[in-house]
């Protein structure tokens, strides 16, 4: 009989330093390239059912499975491959071949980042932000119960979370509502209310790139995302910002939600499409570019250069 995992212990026993909302994040990447008979296994949320893995030793046939997906996405989810097979001793020469496709892919993705041009999903998907905006604050739910009004109204605040505010990755799905004063863990992430109950500010202390030394993140609460913040809450200060049935969301139904709020434009909208929306709005790319040749020349760092520079 082949052995099964649960891929949550798995990753805590093959990565014990290695902080959980990373090792979660793992288990996500690996379920989404899995098998369809185990990736049904696995279900939504971080699922303890164990699953075979024999399917990693064929890396031919996963990698032609995976051919579809983004660049970066291929590259995420080869990390905990090779992760597993280097705890479960699968064997040098399959991690090889794992490996070297990773490269590949990394060498393309650095290629294409370089000439900062869409790729063909971002060319299919790509809307203005203040299109995005507009339409969320303006479409009507598609609801005949209760119960689906109120799932309407969490998609369509996930979907003002991301055009209201800049933003993130899907750090909202475990975020909890705070007062000033309150005690708070800085490993975590608040929604924080001043003392007049407006909501002030969103700290994040999980994130992607966090670390044991990072301090919070500490990002403003737009005015117009507060209003709306506080019609969707009413008088419920308490739990997490978005929650189902007083749990909270996963990164997975985050990103669902997103998706579901606007699929009434026609595209698929990511957070991460939004991201590069919002950046490449806001950034002028043949600036930077002689920023950072000037950067170069005069050898020193982005930081010193903007210290150097004077009105």
């Amino acid at each position: 009989m082949k052995p099964t995992y649960n891929l949550p212990e798995l990753f805590e026993k093959a990565r014990p330093a290695t902080k959980p909302i990373t090792r979660n994040s793992y288990y996500y990447q690996l379920r989404k390239i899995a098998p369809e008979k185990q990736s049904r296994r696995l279900g939504m949320g971080i699922s303890t059912n164990p699953i075979s893995l024999e399917w990693i030793k064929n890396s031919k046939a996963t990698i032609k499975r995976i051919s579809h997906l983004s660049v970066n996405t291929q590259r995420a989810s080869l990390s905990p491959v090779l992760i597993i097979i280097s705890y479960l001793e699968y064997g040098k020469e399959l991690y090889d071949e794992y490996n070297t496709h990773l490269q590949n892919l990394t060498a393309a993705r650095d290629v294409l980042e370089s000439q900062h041009e869409k790729t063909d999903t971002q060319k299919e998907n790509w809307v203005s932000s203040s299109d995005l905006r507009e339409y969320v604050m303006n479409v009507e739910p598609r609801t005949n119960t209760d119960k689906q009004r109120a799932i309407w109204k969490r998609y369509m605040m996930v979907g003002k979370l991301y055009t209201l505010q800049p933003p993130v990755r899907h750090d909202y799905n475990e975020m909890e509502l705070a007062s000033i004063g309150d005690l708070i863990n800085h490993n975590k992430n608040y929604l924080v209310f001043d003392s007049t109950d407006k909501p002030s500010f969103f700290s994040f202390g999980r994130y992607k790139t966090a670390t044991d030394e990072s301090e919070a993140v500490i990002v403003k609460c737009r005015p117009d995302m507060g209003k709306e913040i506080l019609g969707y809450l009413e008088t419920r200060r308490t739990g997490y910002l978005l929650e189902k049935d007083g749990k909270p969301l996963t990164k997975g139904q985050v990103g669902f939600a997103l998706s579901k709020c606007f699929e009434g434009i026609g595209k698929h909208i990511t957070s991460n499409l939004i991201r590069h929306i919002v950046c490449s709005e806001a950034v002028n790319i043949s600036e930077c570019k002689k920023l950072k040749c000037l950067q170069n020349d005069m050898m020193h760092g982005a930081a010193l250069q903007l210290k150097y520079a004077k009105e």
